[in-house]
């Protein structure tokens, strides 16, 4: 079956946080990237970084995390959309936590006083920009920041087509 996904921008004010975490090895080099948009699907501030985490969920946290950060500069309202359904399950609500992930938590938590956050799922295929700025970290390079202008060329080509109501194509098996 073939399933169009597309990404689609926050109603203002909000702005829309995509993540992705990813372990790299069982030695704990990960990276993360995300992208932040506003209302027009414009994008504001992008980011790849190392991360030093043990476990993948650890890695989508910290993404989150950093992601936040930036994201808190462009306004208080903050849509989280992830393709990792634990993270967002961890962020909406207040049950108990894996021990690992409680340090990233409490961070967040933080945030969540000063911020309206609400964060959804969306499939990887909804989630390309965030994915190809982790497909860029490199597990020894600073963090990268860009903005719409230094963001590189197949970044903006891919929120170009976001904003132009493109779909990625999802194909799942048929059982």
């Amino acid at each position: 079956m073939v399933i169009p996904i597309k990404w689609n921008p926050p109603d203002p004010p909000w702005v829309k946080l995509n993540a992705k975490g990813n372990l790299r090895d069982a030695t704990g080099n990960a990276r993360g990237g995300g992208i932040i948009c506003n209302h027009r699907g414009a994008l504001l501030k992008a980011f790849t970084t190392p991360l030093r985490v043990g476990s993948v969920l650890e890695a989508e946290l910290s993404a989150v995390l950093r992601g936040l950060l930036l994201a808190k500069e462009f306004g208080t309202t903050i849509w989280i959309e992830l393709d990792a359904t634990q993270v967002i399950s961890l962020i909406n609500t207040r049950n108990s936590r894996p021990a690992q992930t409680r340090h990233l938590m409490a961070q967040i938590t933080l945030l969540q006083r000063s911020c309206v956050l609400k964060a959804t799922f969306v499939h990887r295929e909804g989630n390309m920009a965030a994915g190809s700025l982790v497909n860029m970290a490199l597990a020894l390079s600073p963090m990268l920041i860009f903005d719409g202008l230094s963001a590189p060329r197949h970044l903006k080509a891919i929120v170009r087509m976001e904003q132009m109501g493109i779909p990625n194509i999802r194909v799942e098996n048929e059982e």
